[in-house]
């Protein structure tokens, strides 16, 4: 069985090193944290205890045979090359995301699937301009997965987990490698013979449909719970971290992100749907409703501080995609006003409480270079010219990059 490399040892990467070895796949993971490697390594010599939060089923298994590099070792390069299938699970932080793209385009890979976990409001459009003139397409194939596959949560040695009943990903060029059929038939076993469900939709549609930058951001950042955070309270994320209030404004961002899907062409459904398709729990009237009926499914827990915080995906990744999305939003003036007023109210919250973002821009830059106008937003993802037209100069070096440091463990 082909060999497979998963880039990033958080719970996500982790969780899916163990479905592969299960499998008997010949299975590497670069971490990009001196913190995470030590983590996995004490994990490896230990008998893992895992839960399933949706059904309550305990099994109890291992990933002692894992091969643990780091990334920036001199064993990454034979790890790209030997591997046929090469999953992504670093967040889409354009400063992580940016140096892997570097690393993959530095060695003329051929015949790889390349599988970015998760694909990324940013980062799809982002790649889309790549493929036209950086990057060797022949013979690889760019498949991109909307969200993670499954919730999960190590302790030590202790994994509680749900796997997501349905996940759409979307294909970028051509696709000669069965990427799809492939990456199903890797994962799947008798123990869940159905899952993974991977649901092909267009890069479009794929692209709308992510919400963290609503989900997550609004509600770290909505006062309340910034009080608590700065008071090192932490609470559920997506139980005690809402109220009737934040879901309204919630509500009509969501509203407003399938509106602009539609504008560009794309098909997605509220946030309520995607969790009756995903997680298959009753979806109600509201988002506040439906919310109500997943307190067996998330049990994520708020950032312990400040520091924390700023540090956070909800940062560093969803604010990356919202630039994207203000960008989209700008390009029909007086249609989108909660969405642009959000993306204000978001950068007002972060200079006031020093939370550095123009770099996050970096995505949004380029497109707005690439893909200025509604049309050209479209082409970018049309196999043909817009694959082979080179990018312009690069938009970082119009950003003055603040002195930051992330400490997330991937």
């Amino acid at each position: 069985m082909a060999g497979s490399l998963i880039v990033g040892g958080g719970h996500v990467g982790k969780m899916l090193s163990y479905d592969l070895l299960k499998n008997g796949v010949t299975t590497t993971l670069a971490t990009l944290s001196k913190t995470s490697y030590d983590d996995i390594t004490d994990t490896q010599g230990q008998q893992l205890f895992l839960t399933n939060e949706l059904t309550g089923a305990v099994e109890t298994g291992d990933i002692q045979h894992l091969k643990l590099i780091m990334f920036h070792s001199g064993e990454i390069d034979r790890a790209f090359i030997e591997s046929e299938n090469i999953f992504i699970c670093v967040p889409d932080i354009p400063i992580l995301r940016l140096e892997i793209f570097r690393k993959i385009t530095s060695l003329n890979l051929r015949n790889k699937r390349f599988i970015f976990i998760r694909g990324g409001q940013g980062w799809i459009p982002y790649l889309a301009v790549q493929l036209g003139g950086r990057l060797n397409t022949a013979n690889c194939s760019y498949l991109m997965v909307e969200d993670s596959l499954y919730g999960c949560r190590f302790i030590q040695n202790n994994v509680s987990y749900k796997r997501k009943h349905s996940v759409n990903v979307a294909l970028l060029g051509g696709d000669s490698l069965n990427s799809i059929s492939t990456i199903q038939d890797l994962l799947r076993n008798t123990s869940h013979s159905e899952w993974p469900s991977l649901v092909e939709v267009s890069p479009l549609d794929l692209m709308f449909d992510a919400l963290g930058y609503i989900i997550h951001t609004a509600v770290i950042l909505y006062s309340p719970n910034l009080e608590k955070t700065k008071a090192g309270i932490t609470y559920n994320h997506y139980i005690e971290g809402i109220n009737e209030t934040l879901c309204t404004h919630l509500e009509k961002l969501d509203q407003e992100r399938v509106r602009l899907a539609e504008k560009f062409g794309a098909t997605v459904m509220p946030f309520k749907e995607t969790l009756g398709r995903q997680y298959n729990v009753k979806v109600r009237a509201s988002l506040f409703e439906t919310l109500s009926e997943c307190t067996n499914v998330y049990k994520s827990s708020s950032p312990k501080s400040l520091d924390a915080l700023k540090n956070s995906r909800a940062i560093n990744e969803d604010i990356s995609a919202l630039w994207v999305i203000q960008h989209l939003a700008s390009l029909f003036p007086g249609e989108f006003s909660e969405t642009l007023n959000y993306a204000k109210w978001i950068a007002s919250i972060c200079d006031k409480e020093d939370i550095h973002i123009d770099v996050l821009r970096y995505y949004a830059l380029t497109i707005k270079m690439q893909a200025p106008t509604v049309r050209s937003f479209q082409d970018l993802f049309i196999e043909g010219d817009s694959f082979n037209t080179a990018p312009e100069a690069d938009p970082a070096a119009k950003i003055q990059k603040p002195r930051i440091s992330l400490n997330i463990a991937v």
